[in-house]
């Protein structure tokens, strides 16, 4: 019993850091085996066996490998004590970490950075080695010998003080700079349609989405009073130093047109740091969805907001480099392999979006009315929810417009036009990664609204959504039908309809009854099907009849059907879709 009560006179405070290096277990002193006593079994293995929990949670390990793992956690504890009197950091972690950034280095000088004492100039010894020379004095150690000139380079460039004090000079900043300065992306685009220098493709298959962004939003809330721009000219810098004036009108034009790259993503980050925080966590208005729900409504947001974030920073960084930003096509260019990442499956999910909230507000009256109450705040300017739904697709195609003005501008500089080119042709490709997306999308869509109409009564039935199967054409023809009359007699013409589904790899012909659903007659696949035209007249025919062969249908046998089309530009536009599409041979 005697022996457990040893715990209680032992102290929860961790060993001093005075740990002798030829204690370590890489000595050959330490692995001799320890013979003890029975009388010192007491001083020497009850400690360790009741030491306090506080003690191995303080030291991450149990032991050191070095006397520069002692030494560097005396310094990160000084430290930390340090930081934590300025209320800065109170976790030596976080001051361990080699991507902690002091706020405040830009204010101190290069060896007070992080609020230690600046060692003399006459003195040999490091930061380091007063600290740990401070540290044994107070404690009552043995003074340590000073060290020599390579050991303190040593412990300067590769312990985590060195390179903290190394890399001091070159933190990055974490906040920008031109965010708080800029209007909601919103009132950026308005004012582009105001001025006509905002164009959107006809090709662009959701343009539709696009156009309704704004319906709902309040009328009065964009004004010319709304609207700020910052110009490149306004900048400090240039001012201080007359840069504006040293530059003729063209080349001002490009600085301009460069610049509103910077003032446009700084807009841009704005609205999407509103659509995160006030819409997107709203604890109210996730109270009125399910996560299915709330995901397909904002899909990928947060991660179009993180890239976006990048971009800007190192646009801010370039811009203070070189005041001409002349690494703009190299900046975008750098990004654009994220820029695909995340707003290519957003704007997929765009068609989702617009059917969602559609349904929401007409079925679920709390979202309506918690909706309702956000979108009147002063904090979105009265803009609806869509309008910062739609934001990536209206970014991505604008910074594409952007480009193209900063190469009409980069004609006298080859090095920025040549950037500048190859930054373009790749948003180029992502804003048509993004129509193709949806294109896509849409096409699916349709395959599953279709294959829910589609009985195969007869016939052996197999799944319509199938990988690359496009529906290309459908419509409904008429058959014309042969009736035999008599044996001398000619044989009697009568038509009923028949409904075509033509997809990039199949016919389907089925009859589509009353309630709007079809019944599959026959169907074959690619390579089996041509279409070709029939002289009418002397064969008795109808004037837009044709000819519809297939070779092998569903049973492996030969068919060939007449159809008649309601006018010659329908019945040529079969033909040539069948042709066109159905031409490579197979087997049956």
């Amino acid at each position: 019993m005697a022996l457990f009560c040893r715990k209680a006179s032992l102290t929860d405070s961790p060993p001093q850091v005075e740990v002798t290096v030829k204690r370590c277990a890489s000595c050959p002193e330490s692995c001799k085996p320890l013979f003890l006593r029975k009388s010192s079994i007491r001083q020497h293995l009850l400690p360790r066996l009741f030491r306090a929990k506080k003690y191995s949670n303080r030291f991450a390990s149990g032991k050191w490998n070095s006397v520069d793992d002692v030494t560097l956690h005396s310094l990160n504890s000084d430290c930390s004590k340090l930081l934590g009197q300025t209320g800065e950091a109170e976790d030596p972690k976080v001051f361990s970490n080699p991507l902690y950034q002091h706020p405040h280095s830009n204010d101190l000088p290069h060896n007070a950075s992080v609020g230690l004492p600046t060692p003399d100039a006459n003195s040999e010894a490091s930061p380091i080695e007063l600290l740990t020379n401070k540290k044994r004095a107070r404690d009552g150690g043995p003074a340590p010998r000073i060290a020599k000139q390579g050991r303190k380079k040593e412990h300067s460039e590769h312990s985590m003080l060195g390179r903290l004090l190394k890399d001091s000079s070159s933190w990055k900043r974490t906040e920008s700079k031109f965010v708080q300065t800029q209007p909601l992306y919103q009132d950026y685009w308005m004012q582009c349609i105001k001025d006509g220098t905002l164009s959107v493709e006809p090709s662009i298959t959701f343009t539709g989405i696009l156009s309704s962004s704004f319906v709902g939003g309040s009328p009065g809330t964009i004004g010319p009073h709304d609207y700020t721009t910052s110009l490149w000219q306004e900048l400090p810098e240039v001012k201080e130093h007359g840069i504006a004036d040293g530059i003729n009108v063209h080349q001002l034009q490009l600085q301009e047109a460069i610049f509103e790259v910077v003032t446009s993503e700084a807009s841009y980050q704005r609205s999407l740091t509103v659509a995160i925080c006030h819409f997107q966590n709203s604890c109210k208005l996730s109270e009125c969805l399910v996560s299915t729900e709330k995901h397909t409504l904002f899909s990928n947001l947060p991660g179009v907001r993180v890239v976006s974030e990048r971009f800007l920073l190192d646009l801010e960084d370039g811009l203070e480099k070189d005041v001409f930003l002349h690494e703009i096509g190299n900046l975008v260019l750098q990004h654009c392999p994220d820029f695909h990442r995340v707003y290519v499956p957003y704007v997929t999910n765009q068609m989702y979006q617009d059917r969602l909230i559609k349904r929401l507000v007409q079925e679920n009256r709390k979202f309506l009315q918690v909706l309702q109450k956000l979108e009147e705040q002063s904090v979105c300017k009265r803009q609806p929810l869509k309008s910062f739904l739609v934001l990536p697709f209206q970014r991505i195609t604008r910074l594409r417009i952007l480009l193209e003005n900063i190469l009409k501008l980069a004609h006298d500089s080859p090095e920025l036009a040549s950037s500048v080119g190859k930054a373009l042709a790749a948003v180029g490709q992502i804003v048509s990664g993004c129509n193709e997306g949806v294109r896509s999308m849409i096409q699916t869509e349709e395959l599953v609204l279709l294959e829910k109409r589609v009985d195969f009564v007869n016939l052996k039935s197999f799944p319509l959504i199938s990988r690359g199967r496009v529906l290309l054409q459908h419509g409904e023809l008429a058959q014309i039908l042969f009736k035999e009359v008599g044996v001398v007699s000619r044989p009697c013409l009568s038509t009923k309809p028949i409904y075509l589904h033509l997809f990039s790899d199949l016919l389907l012909l089925s009859n589509k009854t009353e309630h709007g659903r079809f019944m599959v007659t026959d169907y074959a696949s690619k390579g089996q099907v041509q279409a070709d035209n029939l002289k009418a007249k002397a064969l008795g025919l109808p004037d837009l009849a044709f000819l519809l062969r297939l070779s092998c249908n569903h049973a492996g046998i030969s068919r060939e059907v007449i159809l008649k089309a309601s006018n010659k530009k329908e019945m040529q536009h079969w033909i040539s879709v069948i042709t066109s599409h159905m031409l490579s041979e197979s087997d049956c």
